[in-house]
């Protein structure tokens, strides 16, 4: 997942809600695009760098989890990825702010997963 050029610097950093695709194998979330064989839990801050391999898609802005400000965004990306789920999420350091397929998305690098698929 890259937002559409160019994205926009926060400063200060930010933090809110938001929505998330995840893949799900059997009970247990894994990041949608990158080392998806890693576990994610829930009811927990995680940080990008533990998760996902950064060095090569950090060019234009450091690549941690991208987070739609809408559920009808990630509805949206769900097109594209018809073995996600969705889950609330809060994030903090979000860093970079730009569009996923038309829907605003945030950069962060920390998220706290919500349980409970959202609909």
């Amino acid at each position: 997942m890259c937002l559409t050029f160019p994205p926009t610097a926060l400063m200060p950093l930010q933090s809110g809600v938001g929505y998330k695709v995840f893949q799900k194998k059997g009970r247990f979330l894994h990041p949608e695009m990158f080392n998806v064989a890693k576990r994610l839990p829930t009811r927990k801050w995680l940080y990008a760098k533990d998760y996902r391999d950064r060095a090569v898609f950090d060019l234009y802005y450091p690549h941690d989890w991208h987070i739609f400000s809408t559920l009808g965004g990630a509805k949206n990306w769900l097109c594209f990825d018809n073995e996600g789920v969705i889950r609330k999420v809060k994030y903090r350091k979000a860093h970079t702010k730009g569009d996923q397929t038309e829907h605003i998305c945030v950069v962060a690098e920390e998220i706290y997963i919500y349980p409970g698929e959202v609909r």
